[in-house]
């Protein structure tokens, strides 16, 4: 986690880091994510630090719907020193049906726990009946939306892709995310 304020040099460092860990072999296939309105700027400061890396921008033509498969084709088939894209875009790339069942097998089992454990703190600030229902209903809604996205997807999966390094910019975008708790 980089916590640098405005202006000195994440963009540097990140790229920096990326073209490290390519050159020693730890990462083959890195991400760099970031806001949409700053896709291009990432571009840009990535090739003004290294002019002769090969790095792939997503912007909103190259990524639209009607030619996302051939840029996924793009990404597979070539050798970038770094892909950027957008938060958005990349909630695009449809997980495997495999993992997205697993995920939903241990989020059940783990639903049943909860469960138990609020009928045993029955009184003592567990949740209510109906918050849990209401709980479960929108992380099903969420998952059965992922399984569609990754039923219906003309692009690989994330796991086809074979990024192994994920870099995220302006992370604090993702601190507060839902989580069930007493």
């Amino acid at each position: 986690l980089l916590a640098h304020c405005v202006g000195a040099g994440e963009t540097a460092v990140v790229a920096a880091t990326v073209m490290k860990l390519r050159e020693i072999g730890a990462i083959k296939r890195p991400l760099i994510i970031c806001p949409k309105s700053l896709v291009a700027q990432w571009g840009t400061e990535f090739r003004k630090f290294f002019p002769t890396a090969n790095i792939l921008v997503a912007d909103t033509k190259n990524f639209s719907k009607e030619k996302r498969a051939v840029f996924a084709a793009n990404i597979r088939n070539s050798d970038y020193d770094a892909i950027i894209m957008s938060y958005q875009n990349f909630s695009e790339i449809p997980l495997s049906e495999a993992y997205l069942e697993e995920f939903k097998e241990s989020l059940t089992n783990r639903e049943i726990q909860s469960k138990i454990d609020d009928a045993i703190s029955k009184g003592k600030g567990g949740l209510s009946a109906k918050k849990t229902a209401s709980a479960e209903a929108s992380l099903k809604k969420q998952l059965d939306g992922l399984m569609n996205l990754s039923k219906n997807a003309l692009i690989p999966t994330f796991e086809e892709f074979g990024f192994d390094g994920i870099f995220v910019d302006e992370a604090h975008n993702f601190k507060s995310l839902w989580y069930k708790t007493n």
